[in-house]
């Protein structure tokens, strides 16, 4: 089990994968070599195979809030908006200070269209760790934030309503010129 973490790291990937399976033959009962081949296996974009082990390593231990974010962030790849919500909020009802699952939590309720939720994870994330930083999100954050300046000087006297509905579709677009970029 731990020599799959040193491969990892050393970005022998398949050696990694090897080395968690034979752990789960010698031990099927470990919740750990499940997450881990799991979340091995989600970053290959093995999403099914990646899914079945955490859903196990959830079976042996409910209680663990890595394999919920993991599973969450699955669920989110794989458009299963609902089960991410659910397993990224089990995720923050074990751990309340999982700071990166509310990051997560945040982009996902921009993908849901939820600007409010999202605010309120990512305000709660920043007030718990105010330096942390997450590469997609502050990217976003950046973008409508320029766009909102450059927005300024001609949106007096507009409908608020409609501005704000003119915000969101802009900050959601650019989300997914983000993500098509990023996953590309």
């Amino acid at each position: 089990f731990q020599l799959s973490n040193i491969y990892e790291n050393q970005k022998k990937i398949s050696k990694a994968q090897t080395c968690l399976q034979n752990s789960i033959e010698l031990n099927p009962a470990s919740s750990k070599a499940h997450r881990n081949l799991g979340i091995l296996l989600s970053q290959q974009k093995s999403y099914d195979s990646a899914r079945l082990h955490i859903e196990k390593a959830l079976d042996l231990d409910y209680s663990d809030s890595l394999s919920h974010f993991n599973l969450g962030i699955i669920m989110k790849q794989t458009q299963h908006y609902a089960n991410a919500e659910l397993h990224f909020l089990t995720a923050l009802d074990i751990n309340p200070l999982y700071v990166v699952c509310m990051l997560e939590m945040a982009l996902l309720q921009i993908v849901m269209k939820n600007q409010k939720v999202a605010k309120k994870y990512y305000k709660k994330a920043r007030e718990i760790s105010p330096d942390i930083k997450h590469a997609k999100l502050d990217k976003i954050l950046r973008k409508i934030v320029m766009q909102n300046e450059k927005k300024k000087s001609w949106t007096r006297g507009v409908d608020v309503e409609k501005f704000s509905l003119l915000i969101w579709n802009n900050w959601f677009e650019i989300y997914l010129q983000t993500q098509s970029k990023i996953t590309n």
